[in-house]
């Protein structure tokens, strides 16, 4: 349980900086905001 929480808390720190991105930044990596949980899900879990 212990490494699925911590897995876990990876994921949403992913996504909170991600997330604090500017539009301009996105923009930059070709990025929307509409993918980037599924961006941190991958980075995190790998899928």
């Amino acid at each position: 349980m212990t490494n699925a929480w911590t897995t876990y808390r990876t994921y949403r720190h992913t996504l909170s900086e991600l997330r604090a991105l500017s539009e301009g930044r996105l923009r930059d990596l070709n990025l929307d905001r509409a993918e980037l949980a599924a961006i941190a899900r991958r980075a995190v879990y790998g899928r």
